[in-house]
């Protein structure tokens, strides 16, 4: 009865939101087709991705990561990395007229970069104004991914922000002017006709942002064309693979993903690699082979991701270059435990070392139906090895309890991701628990070559300590890599252009169009 109760609630609330995603502004213009509707998980103003229909980023970055001019237009940086020199465009004005200031812009790089995670702003020292159309900024040490973290950073107006890091002005530069706002329902945004970059031409002239954080009820609203798209608004998969698959292959719905050469985040497991049976480098690394990634990708996630044996992507000069991927072997992972002196002694099908019972905590978050799958995927190979698997699926504070006290083995936690000298400043420097697990130095190796990351002057420092880095990473099996974490956006079919960015929060809306 309970769980019947359950389903009826669940449709009454698709239901309503649908209602609410069929009430559209009043603001409409004459031609329907010209209304781009978005289904979004967050709310609109608490959206770092929604932002940039309203904001322009300083500057533009490729998929594979190289920083491009937008505002910014040139960049040039000493022999140490340590001041640079940045020109920029003096036309450029907000949507009610304001000017885009060198003034405006320091005051950017000074407070919207730490909104952005910028690795620049734990070093910045001082951004001065040389004149209308140049600025320098002085860093305490040296970091060379400056260009690719402005490429993060929005043109927002001085003091646009309050004490809380939240944008209270949303008179931005950038392509569209948001009109109408409903607090955690929905927002209405029109084309800024005065846009300063001519060189693009948007024909989308509106976009609605609908608000719909139910995973099911969003499906339902695509598939049944009250809204439009479902993918772009989040810096992150937020669509389940079966929805894609369901979607694409039964509903007949469009749909893009990012680049496979250029993904920029794995799904991973994160060891407990500082204490309980995880402190076992063996252990770790006869589970780096014991996991079939293929069966797992086929079976779970319908072939959609790629397959994955790198703890991060080798394409970036940040990445593993010279480091070879895990992959699949049955044997060889019973023979490392065979080895490390794991052996089921009492015969019931379970290992044992030092006379204990080999049993694994798996933490999860019970709000992802997909960790449950991966987490039941995974016992079942851990079994084969024998080796004994407690899920244990937990959320909000309880979750962050039991990473805070190191009480799990294994756990879906935050992978690294592109840059790595941003990523090991949040994760990087010490062997620490967090809320959201316990971070990446494993040694004072790759503590060492962390610090030395960040502070490297050239590409050739970066690809050597990052090298460093990746050699203890893997050496010591510190995280079990499964497969790309990549976007997908699906929509409906009478649209095309979307893509992805280098920029994974920006919603580029600059090719959308509707299709002839």
């Amino acid at each position: 009865m309970e769980v019947f109760m359950k389903r009826i609630i669940l449709f009454l609330f698709s239901i309503a939101v649908l209602t609410l995603c069929s009430c559209t502004s009043e603001k409409k213009t004459e031609d329907e087709n010209t209304v781009l509707k978005i289904g979004a998980v967050r709310d609109f103003k608490q959206s770092k991705e929604g932002s940039t229909l309203v904001f322009d980023t300083l500057l533009k970055v490729t998929p594979d990561y190289r920083p491009l001019p937008n505002i910014i237009t040139e960049w040039e940086r000493n022999d140490t990395a340590t001041e640079y020199t940045i020109t920029m465009r003096t036309d450029v004005r907000f949507s009610d007229g304001t000017p885009l200031t060198a003034q405006t812009v320091k005051w950017d790089i000074e407070y919207v970069a730490p909104i952005m995670w910028c690795g620049f702003s734990y070093l910045l020292k001082e951004v001065s104004v040389v004149d209308t159309a140049h600025l320098k900024i002085t860093l305490t040490a040296p970091y060379y991914f400056l260009p690719h973290d402005l490429a993060l950073v929005t043109a927002i107006k001085e003091n646009g922000i309050d004490s809380a890091m939240n944008i209270t002005d949303f008179t931005g530069t950038g392509a569209y002017i948001l009109k109408e706002y409903n607090e955690g329902q929905s927002a209405y945004l029109v084309k800024n006709q005065s846009y300063w970059d001519k060189s693009i031409a948007y024909t989308i002239e509106n976009v609605e942002w609908t608000v719909i954080s139910d995973d099911t009820t969003r499906d339902l609203a695509l598939s049944s064309g009250q809204i439009d798209v479902l993918g772009i608004s989040e810096h992150y998969l937020s669509i389940q693979y079966p929805s894609v698959d369901d979607l694409i292959k039964v509903k007949k719905m469009s749909f893009i993903a990012e680049p496979a050469e250029a993904f920029t985040s794995l799904m991973s497991i994160g060891f407990n690699w500082k204490e309980g049976f995880c402190s076992d480098r063996e252990l770790r690394r006869a589970l780096e082979y014991g996991i079939n990634r293929r069966v797992l990708v086929d079976t779970l996630f319908f072939g959609i991701p790629q397959v994955c044996g790198h703890q991060f992507n080798p394409a970036f000069i940040d990445g593993p270059q010279n480091e070879k991927p895990y992959y699949y072997d049955f044997e060889l992972s019973k023979k490392i435990l065979k080895e490390a002196g794991y052996s089921d002694t009492d015969n019931d099908g379970f290992i044992e070392k030092d006379g204990k019972k080999v049993i694994l905590k798996f933490l999860i978050s019970s709000k992802e139906d997909y960790q449950r799958d991966l987490a039941v995927f995974v016992k079942s190979e851990l079994k084969k090895l024998g080796i004994d698997c407690e899920i244990i699926s937990v959320a909000g504070e309880l979750m962050k309890e039991h990473f805070k006290t190191g009480n799990y083995n294994l756990a879906i936690q935050h992978p690294w991701y592109e840059p790595i000298i941003g990523a090991v400043t949040y994760f990087g420097f010490d062997d620490k628990y967090t809320e959201y697990g316990l971070s990446y130095a494993v040694n004072k190796e790759s503590k060492d070559a962390a610090l030395a990351l960040i502070e490297s002057k050239t590409e050739e420092d970066i690809k050597m300590h990052a090298g460093a880095l990746w050699k203890e990473q893997y050496e010591q099996c510190v995280t079990i890599p499964l497969c790309t974490s990549s976007r997908v956006a699906i929509f409906n079919p009478r649209f095309e252009g979307f893509q992805f960015n280098g920029n994974v929060y920006l919603i580029d809306l600059s090719n959308v169009k509707l299709r002839k």
